[in-house]
């Protein structure tokens, strides 16, 4: 009985200590929060762009920020993007600004003529225009000064991808003038060289992204441009796609293990397996050889069937988890290719082993 009305003083205590440590996670996330934000809103206006946004909001959940809010064309929603994204702590941007049209300015009365004052010409913006390819689809956006220069600029977009593929946003503007770049509208074949391309000019800068094969077709694509609008500046932010033999031939495989003398993969080898699944499901185009090899141990013709049973193994594996069998082959070659001593512990270890080998595909 005494025991039963004792005070469940540690109770108390634990309860205290969980509601504090959440008190401090949640302030310290919230000042995490807060710190990016400012952090970002200075970025904004120190590269300008900050007033370029209607009704503009910046937020974040932990170190994920969410863009808001209404700019006029594509460039800027993309340059506010970046400028978030370079912010020191950000990991990732959800832009969810929208490029609201351009309203087009209301045609002033006539002036009455005199004699004694003349209007001061016109100060004309400078035009900007952007490409985006997504898929087999790009879409032109910006301000052009003439329905000729837009109609050039669908032109070679049409050419290059075809008329169900181009998604035409310009906005045809006297408001706006000339650019020599303007007259370069058939440089937007050379995104058929990228993956997910784009280019976007504004004023007298130009920033081209996308995926290119190598380093040949990056200096391709970048000289062409550079030829193409010699008063731009360019930022390249061209980057090299990763090969997949040299993604697969990455691939540590050596926690594939199998239970002794059998061809039954063991549990511990399932996470080298998964990793190898996700390295192939991102080149679907490629075809593999999954090649086993043994030690010495035994008879030649025993070891043969082995590897093979256990490049079989590994085919069902990668089938199961989705990989299309077709692209897949199981090649057994027993003892023949060793790639250590035979004659120590250690080097029987390193020619029991499974390979990877890309066969037709890049």
């Amino acid at each position: 009985m005494g025991d039963e009305k004792r005070p469940r003083y540690w109770a108390w205590g634990l309860a205290g200590w969980v509601g504090i440590t959440a008190l401090c996670l949640l302030t310290h996330l919230g000042s995490l929060e807060t710190n990016l934000a400012e952090r970002s809103q200075i970025a904004l206006m120190e590269a300008g762009l900050a007033g370029q946004i209607t009704e503009g909001e910046i937020s974040f959940t932990g170190e994920i920020a969410t863009l808001r809010g209404s700019v006029n064309d594509s460039l800027v929603r993309a340059q506010v993007a970046a400028v978030v994204e370079d912010v020191r702590g950000v990991r990732r941007i959800e832009n969810e600004i929208t490029v609201a049209p351009v309203a087009a300015a209301e045609t002033p009365a006539p002036a009455v003529p005199t004699t004694t004052a003349v209007p001061p010409p016109v100060a004309l913006r400078l035009p900007s225009m952007s490409a985006v390819v997504d898929s087999a689809t790009i879409t032109l956006s910006g301000e052009v000064p003439s329905q000729d220069v837009a109609e050039a600029w669908l032109a070679a977009a049409t050419s290059a991808y075809g008329a169900g593929n181009v998604v035409d946003q310009l906005t045809v503007t006297e408001e706006v003038g000339s650019q020599d770049w303007l007259a370069a509208a058939a440089s937007l074949r050379l995104l058929e060289s990228t993956s997910g391309g784009s280019i976007a000019i504004r004023n007298d800068a130009m920033v081209v992204t996308g995926l290119v094969a190598d380093q040949a077709a990056h200096d391709e694509v970048l000289s062409a441009l550079v030829a193409a609008f010699p008063n731009v500046t360019i930022d390249d932010r061209l980057e090299i796609a990763p090969q997949a033999s040299d993604e697969i031939a990455a691939l540590d495989l050596t926690g594939i293990q199998f239970e002794s003398g059998s061809a039954t993969i063991t549990p511990e080898s399932t996470s080298t397996l998964d990793r190898a699944t996700e390295v192939l499901a991102a080149f679907p185009n490629v075809a593999v050889e999954i090649a086993g090899h043994t030690d010495s141990d035994g008879s030649s013709a025993a070891n043969l069937a082995l590897s093979q049973a256990r490049a079989n193994a590994v085919l069902t594996y990668l089938v199961e988890a989705g990989i299309a069998a077709e692209r897949l082959t199981a090649v057994g070659y027993g003892e023949n290719e060793p790639i250590a001593d035979n004659a120590t512990p250690d080097g029987k270890a390193q020619n029991r082993r499974i390979e990877l080998v890309t066969t037709e595909g890049e």
